[in-house]
């Protein structure tokens, strides 16, 4: 189930809110807590292999805060990330100009070629009408597009609300859709209370 041209704009319409309040330079354009608790998802994110030399693509990649992190830990990747949002997209550009940003909807968008490894932080915990299911749509290519594995965050329904615009999941039923597409699957809590992350390896 993809995104709706109404989907599109509200999630496009919530983050430019929050970008023009808050900037290029503060986790919170992106309505995360803190810059720390950003590149604390990053650091577990990348603890899904040796990312050294890889190829790397980053879904909702915002103003690419998460290729800043890699090339401070870890040189010599190649970085592609994919937006939806054109206010992220300029801004990635500005900050980043020797990276290849794409404006548009990852399950839209035709890729020609594969990656390593395949990310997306904080990407499927906006709510608004966009469903569990659109989500696990966009998980199934990114493990399609990926030759290593995907690693991605979600919130906690345990510890966070679910209501708009958040959208919370059971690890449990997160685990049951990713056995689909690999038995080699692993669930990382307690770096944040109302967090895990995933990491599908190939």
């Amino acid at each position: 189930m993809k995104l709706s041209p109404e989907d599109k704009q509200q999630i496009v319409t919530y983050y430019q809110q929050h970008f023009k309040r808050h900037g290029l330079h503060s986790a919170k354009s992106f309505d995360w807590g803190s810059n720390e608790t950003q590149l604390m998802r990053f650091a577990i994110l990348a603890e899904i292999g040796n990312l050294q030399g890889s190829s790397i693509l980053d879904v909702g990649c915002g103003l690419g805060d998460f290729y800043n992190f890699l090339t401070n830990t870890t040189p010599d990747i190649e970085y592609v990330g994919i937006d939806i949002v054109p206010d992220f997209h300029e801004g990635a550009q500005k900050k980043h100009p020797e990276v290849r940003f794409i404006l548009g909807d990852f399950l839209d968008h035709t890729f020609e070629r594969s990656f390593d490894y395949a990310f997306a932080s904080g990407t499927f915990s906006l709510g608004f009408e966009v469903t569990r299911e659109t989500y696990y749509e966009m998980i199934g290519k990114m493990f399609l597009l990926s030759t290593r594995g995907v690693g991605f965050n979600m919130l906690h329904y345990k510890f966070h609300t679910n209501d708009a615009p958040y959208l919370t999941y059971d690890p449990k039923e997160v685990k049951a859709f990713c056995s689909t597409l690999t038995k080699n699957i692993e669930i990382v809590t307690g770096y944040l209370e109302h967090d895990f992350t995933v990491y599908l390896r190939k």
